[in-house]
């Protein structure tokens, strides 16, 4: 291997590397959901107790019905002080950030509590941290004492319709591993799925850390020849014979960065793809096996390297 084969080595490890890092990057941000805060800026007839109790109710009812994530009540509250919620916060998209920075939310639900005799009448309006859209919501009226069912119907109308990244429910206590409830997502016909993307970027991965392995010793063995005054022109024997093997292990070291780079590109391109595809959720219950990688391998053989790849789907 030549000094340019060399430095085309480290460009190609250099640009693998790249193509790598952001594939773990726009993972990372794919497994956070959305955060949903419930935020009450107005009390009329309902202590700040009160008040806390019906947030908190409310946002677990979103949770579980939409599948987002959700801080309410007195979490609420204690970020928020001492300054509190101006009463016009929903109108000034200034507040509206500095909110959804204090909360850590994408996106705010601003609640009116006004108890009228037996009943309590919530107003919701919508708003989106960062961006210049808000929602009035329908008009919810409670009992003085709602149930859950109450709480869970209160909380289908909250949130606009939109695509959301799901949070992913716990499961209870003594169940199986294998069951619990998730969020079925009904993709575009053609839109891959995680596997795919998971299997691609295994591959980018395994490629190269080979190929930087490979192209380390294979440096270290051509400058000891190097070293010794030997090229393929003056040495003979077994000389020559092995400047000819570090040649193919260098030809090797090119494929296994070539494949890490298209490999991360393709899960680069299967992620971007699968986000862009039009979704439908719906809630069931089923008997989850999710899809996994369950081992991957980098094994030498008499004429080059062999990689495996093995999990569920």
């Amino acid at each position: 291997m030549s000094p340019r084969e060399m430095g085309q080595v480290r460009r190609l490890g250099a640009m693998a590397v790249c193509v790598w890092a952001s594939v773990c990057v726009s993972s990372r941000t794919e497994a956070t959901p959305t955060r949903v805060g419930l935020v009450v800026n107005l009390r009329v007839n309902v202590d700040e107790q009160r008040g806390d109790e019906l947030a908190a109710a409310l946002g677990r009812a979103l949770r579980n019905r939409e599948k987002v994530d959700v801080v309410a009540g007195a979490e609420v509250t204690r970020r928020l002080q001492p300054e509190g919620v101006p009463e016009d916060c929903v109108a000034n998209q200034e507040c509206v950030n500095r909110i959804g920075d204090r909360l850590d939310a994408d996106e705010l639900l601003f609640l009116v509590l006004v108890k009228i005799g037996d009943t309590i009448q919530v107003d919701a309006t919508w708003a989106s941290r960062g961006g210049s859209r808000t929602l009035s919501r329908d008009q919810i009226v409670l009992d003085n004492s709602p149930d859950d069912e109450s709480f869970q119907k209160a909380a289908s109308g909250l949130l606009p319709p939109m695509q959301r990244k799901a949070a992913v429910a716990a499961p209870s206590e003594g169940a199986p591993t294998t069951k619990r409830k998730v969020t079925v997502v009904e993709t575009a016909p053609n839109a891959p799925g995680p596997v795919p993307v998971a299997i691609a970027g295994g591959v980018a991965i395994l490629a190269l850390a080979g190929g930087i392995g490979l192209a380390v010793t294979t440096r270290d063995d051509y400058e000891a020849a190097l070293d010794l005054g030997c090229d393929q022109r003056t040495c003979g024997g077994g000389d020559a014979e092995k400047l000819d093997v570090l040649g193919q292990r260098g030809l090797v070291t090119n494929v296994l960065f070539a494949t890490a780079a298209v490999a991360g590109l393709t899960a680069l391109f299967l992620h971007v793809a699968n986000n862009d595809a039009p979704v439908t959720a719906r809630s069931v219950k089923i008997a989850a096996i999710e899809p996994s990688i369950t081992s991957i391998g980098l094994a030498s053989v008499s004429d080059g390297l062999a990689l495996s790849v093995g999990g569920t789907l």
